[in-house]
């Protein structure tokens, strides 16, 4: 373990004591297309976690608001050896939040994700 992996395992209590349920949806790697049906098929996994969830910025295009994006921090433990990627989604219980942008905080593994997302 490095020293950036020891200094900072307060991370996963603080998120768990101070987080909000979700469900973190991973989208797989590898799609199928079925070419009698036209239809193209992807397995997700969705896990159980615990993130925290803060409005990061309301963009405006042409003097036109644009919807709010998110900031959502969820620890790497929760989700095992996954990473957090664009496309992902996180489910809370009135809204789905697609992923954007991430940003991983790492020492010798995965610590924390910082994730940029928008309303689906």
């Amino acid at each position: 373990m490095s020293k950036v992996d020891d200094t900072f395992t307060f991370v996963p209590g603080l998120i768990s004591e101070w987080g909000i349920g979700a469900e973190f949806i991973k989208s797989s790697v590898q799609a199928t297309y079925d070419p009698a049906t036209g239809t193209v098929t992807s397995n997700k996994t969705s896990i159980p976690v615990k993130v925290v969830l803060l409005p990061s910025q309301r963009n405006e295009l042409e003097g036109f608001s644009q919807e709010t994006e998110y900031r959502i921090w969820i620890d790497a433990l929760q989700i095992g050896e996954r990473l957090v990627e664009i496309g992902d989604q996180f489910k809370f219980k009135d809204s789905t939040m697609g992923v954007t942008e991430v940003e991983t905080y790492q020492g010798d593994n995965p610590i924390a994700f910082s994730v940029k997302a928008k309303p689906q």
